[in-house]
């Protein structure tokens, strides 16, 4: 955890609210799948991404700022499929379980009848103290106890845009571009090596392209057409409650009480 000046200034900028700083971070930063910590709170606040353990020290330093007790929690938890599928933005199952794996997330896939339907990882979340009643601003709250909420501001569904399929649209004869660069050149059987290859042959068809690919747009999508229209790109369903839920969107198998020193030997700061 870090008290940067830019930290405070959020705090400040948040009015050192629970709900309002959790929301900020769930509904802005990106979730990048890799394990322990790397960046730290404010390097996350740099870059609006981070993992699990850096995105909740984050959350930690801006609450612990704005006065409210926070912790880390860490466990094991399952994620349904297609809610892990709609977190890392992909549209394949195994593709979901590769990406942690590749990143070296303890992680394996659940399957029933050989067909994946959940993923079960060791995961990084936060709790807080709070009033439920007091800090969502009710005037005539229930109880003036505290209790520990939990809260993670990595997990999030993304949301994609449809755009065309210019490779459909506009086709690129890939194999028909290769064959006139090789005639072009020499090539060393023996070495492999290229020589005296007309690079003016790709700029054309690049330019070409280009040219073709621009006017489909204009006839087919008009001056107006918008990025989203053309090109794919993806976003944080954003989560605006003004509260939190008593749970965890997950299922929690159990809590690891080496948390402590887990977050230090992995460098957490």
């Amino acid at each position: 955890m870090q008290f940067t000046e830019e930290i405070q200034e959020l705090a400040e900028e948040l009015e050192y609210k629970p709900v309002e700083i959790y929301e900020y971070i769930r509904n802005n930063f990106k979730y990048e799948p890799y394990f322990g910590s790397l960046k730290g709170a404010q390097e996350t606040l740099f870059e609006k991404a981070g993992n699990d353990f850096d995105l909740a020290s984050l959350l930690i330093s801006l609450l612990r700022t704005s006065g409210i007790k926070s912790r880390y929690v860490y466990g094991e938890i399952i994620v349904p499929i297609d809610k892990a599928m709609g977190w890392l933005g992909v549209k394949d199952p195994w593709v979901a379980g590769n990406i942690f794996a590749t990143m070296g997330v303890p992680a394996r896939m659940l399957v029933v009848n050989g067909k994946p339907y959940g993923l079960r990882l060791e995961h990084c979340w936060v709790e807080a103290q709070l009033n439920y009643d007091i800090d969502l601003g009710r005037k005539n709250p229930v109880s003036k106890d505290l209790t520990w909420i939990p809260m993670d501001p990595s997990y999030k569904i993304l949301e994609y845009n449809n755009p065309v399929k210019l490779e459909e649209e506009v086709p690129l004869d890939v194999d028909s571009l290769m064959g006139e660069i090789r005639a072009s050149a020499n090539i060393d059987t023996i070495t492999g090596a290229v020589t005296g290859m007309d690079t003016t042959i790709i700029n054309q068809a690049l330019e070409d392209y280009g040219t073709r690919t621009n006017n489909w747009i204009e006839e087919n999508l008009g001056d107006s057409a918008t990025i989203g229209e053309v090109f794919p790109f993806k976003w944080i369903k954003p989560k605006v409650s003004g509260g939190f839920a008593p749970v965890l969107p997950y299922d929690v198998t159990k809590k690891k009480e080496s948390i402590l020193k887990f977050l230090m030997n992995s460098g957490i700061r």
